[in-house]
């Protein structure tokens, strides 16, 4: 079951630049969701996993059924060429003060 998660939360403590390049590359690694090992791990460990019924199961006549369920998502998706982050900084002028 799925359940009901907020938009948004506040952080315990303050996050840094680095902290968030850590979150966008996140498999869940040492996670029960781990998409590195087990069934949900790729050839090599490949965490990626690739749409187009790419989770199927050859029966018999060599014909691919699809397998019930899904595999856990995680932030970065293959297909994601690139990402933002920006921080900004108030006590900067304004000409310096973003940074992406």
């Amino acid at each position: 079951m799925t359940r009901a998660y907020p938009f948004a939360i506040k952080p315990d403590n303050k996050l840094s630049v680095k902290d968030l390049f850590t979150v966008h590359r996140d498999n869940y690694e040492g996670t029960e969701f781990d998409l590195t090992k087990g069934l949900a791990a790729g050839p090599f460990g490949n965490p990626n996993r690739f749409e187009g019924q790419a989770e199927a199961m050859a029966g018999k006549e060599g014909k691919l059924t699809a397998v019930i369920g899904e595999f856990e998502r995680p932030l970065n998706i293959y297909r994601c060429v690139y990402a933002y982050v920006n921080q900004s900084r108030h006590w900067l002028p304004d000409a310096i003060g973003g940074v992406v």
